[in-house]
């Protein structure tokens, strides 16, 4: 059943594909949807960002600490936000994490999904954290 489509345009979805493009009954992104199956589209896009990420997680393996600090200042001071960006916050604070940063000073998981504040920090090597800069 197809809620999300007119009942004119499921008749001929259900006939015989024709030179117009009809996909003759095949599964689709709303049988997908519908059936909780995922979308070639939607694995293809998540591929896309794996590998993304990946390439920051290699480039960022080989910084020192204060490269790390440095590209997350660059963060702070961009207000675009894009697939790209995100793949790089993801990265780079992943890396801070794996080098055993305290980053609780600039993430929280209040409402049960995890936020980062994007503001200008200063590495603390006593306390090994990250510190906002006022």
């Amino acid at each position: 059943m197809h809620y999300f489509r007119p009942r004119k345009h499921q008749e001929q979805c259900n006939a015989a594909p024709t030179e117009q493009g009809c996909h003759g009954g095949q599964v689709t992104m709303w049988t997908d949807l519908l059936t909780s199956k995922k979308h070639p589209s939607m694995t293809k896009t998540n591929t896309y960002a794996q590998e993304r990420i990946g390439f920051y997680k290699a480039r960022f393996a080989c910084e020192t600490i204060s490269q790390l600090v440095t590209n997350f200042n660059s963060l702070a001071s961009s207000r675009g936000w894009t697939a790209e960006r995100s793949s790089y916050s993801s990265a780079l604070t992943r890396e801070m994490q794996r080098r055993g940063i305290d980053l609780t000073a600039i993430m929280s998981n209040d409402t049960g999904q995890l936020t980062i504040r994007y503001v200008r920090v200063a590495y603390d090597k006593d306390s090994h954290a990250l510190l906002p800069i006022a």
